[in-house]
């Protein structure tokens, strides 16, 4: 299991590069053998592998949208908070008169304060983590289980095609 910290180098770069070899191999394999209308066990073995890829490309993207919605989002009220200030400046600049005093005194901290909406509280982060754990261990299981059971299903078809033709 890649530590979800390490984003772009770790599961990223592995489950992609593993997605795109399995598709041009799907595609140097349906190049190479004859076209026929129905689907081959070939077909299902290597779409069931690229789904699985995909799944736990999926699975990651779930993980840091959880991670990054429950993080601290302190950084993007400060930007938020800092364009109000801005804009305050500008309003204040705008509104003087020719002789140069302002018309009116708009309150800077009403505007600056931090929305509740915008707060995460510590025990919502601990939460998320939790969650992220959970769903790490429970795919860190069910993975390999299901593929397994892919692989055993598709072997005894393949080995019962095989021994009804002999």
């Amino acid at each position: 299991c890649v530590s979800i910290n390490i984003l772009p180098s770790g599961r990223v770069t592995m489950s992609m590069t593993t997605l795109l070899t399995l598709a041009s191999m799907f595609g140097s394999l349906s190049s190479i053998t004859p076209r026929i209308s129905y689907t081959t066990k070939l077909d299902v073995w290597m779409v069931v592998c690229i789904v699985f890829v995909f799944g736990s490309l999926f699975e990651f993207t779930v993980i840091v949208f959880i991670n990054g919605y429950f993080a601290d989002v302190s950084y993007i009220v400060d930007s938020v908070n800092l364009t109000k200030k801005i804009a305050w400046i500008d309003d204040a600049k705008a509104n003087r008169d020719s002789s140069g005093s302002a018309k009116v005194h708009p309150n800077p901290t009403a505007s600056t304060q931090r929305p509740q909406t915008a707060m995460k509280t510590e025990d919502d982060n601990k939460k998320a983590q939790v969650l992220i754990r959970k769903i790490e261990r429970s795919s860190i299981i069910a993975y390999p289980c299901l593929f397994l059971i892919f692989n055993i299903w598709y072997w005894v078809d393949i080995l019962s095609v095989y021994l009804d033709s002999e």
